[in-house]
């Protein structure tokens, strides 16, 4: 009988072995696949390196959604966070199409492959400000209107199409979905590739950017981060602007006087 839980024991750490091995081995291997594709799609043209990435992170987002447990799916969190996948995922054929076609407008492909370079140097607060750019654009709608019915505003809209020669881009259904969708793929790529709460856009605000920054920096991964703006107080240390405070503060990281 000794023998033979002495020979189970033996059976089960070796399994674990085994098993702690392949996981890690699968880590590594997809990690490598992550940067050769990254590789990849720098030697690419802007149109293609584009959908290379978006393609690939949309990828990745679905392969986290299945991964989930079974329990988690079916929470509220679960079922809103699933939604919000499909209905990116959805909007993106466009996307994809007026991509290989050529026909995506100039103005908009500059700032999608400019949100891109940025989404991809973990700079996802000037992602962000791109973004708004693009999704304002020159509408006087609704800034400085002061008539708000919709009669008032349909009036206005066709005045700014005769005045600007060509409509808003967000007032062309398919587009506006798919930048609304490039958003919600910004904020889970800010979530999913962390980096120092001064590159983030609302850090934290969902409880999860924090967790994942320090599961990241547990793994050693590189986050990119940038040089923190600091100077020299008049007791010859090193301080940090007065607003990193507050940043710090809603970042959830602790920020002990002394």
């Amino acid at each position: 009988r000794r023998r033979r839980k002495k020979s189970s024991r033996q059976q089960l750490i070796s399994f674990k072995e085994e098993s702690e091995a392949d996981r890690l081995a699968s880590a590594f291997k997809a990690a490598a696949e992550k940067v050769a594709a990254a590789r990849r799609e720098e030697a690419m043209s802007v149109e293609a390196h584009m959908n290379s990435y978006i393609k690939r992170m949309m990828a990745e987002w679905e392969k986290e959604l299945e991964a989930q447990p079974e329990d988690e799916k079916k929470t509220g969190e679960g079922k809103q966070a699933l939604l919000q996948f499909r209905a990116t995922q959805k909007s993106f054929l466009v996307l994809y199409q007026r991509i290989e076609e050529g026909t995506i407008a100039d103005d908009i492909k500059a700032a999608l492959w400019l949100m891109v370079r940025a989404m991809k140097e973990r700079n996802y607060l000037h992602a962000s400000e791109i973004y708004v750019r693009l999704a304002i654009g020159n509408a006087p709608w609704p800034i400085g209107v002061t008539s708000v019915g919709i009669h008032d505003r349909s009036a206005r809209e066709k005045i700014s199409f005769a005045m600007n020669g060509q409509a808003h881009i967000m007032n062309d259904e398919a587009t506006r979905k798919f930048i609304h969708g490039f958003k919600r793929l910004l904020t889970w790529v800010q979530k999913t590739y962390p980096t120092d709460p001064s590159r983030c856009l609302n850090f934290n605000a969902t409880r999860k950017d924090l967790d994942s920054l320090k599961s990241a920096e547990k793994r050693g991964e590189a986050l990119q981060l940038a040089a923190a703006p600091h100077f020299l107080g008049k007791d010859g240390a090193v301080k940090a602007p007065s607003k990193w405070q507050d940043v710090l503060k809603h970042s959830g990281v602790n920020n002990k006087k002394e």
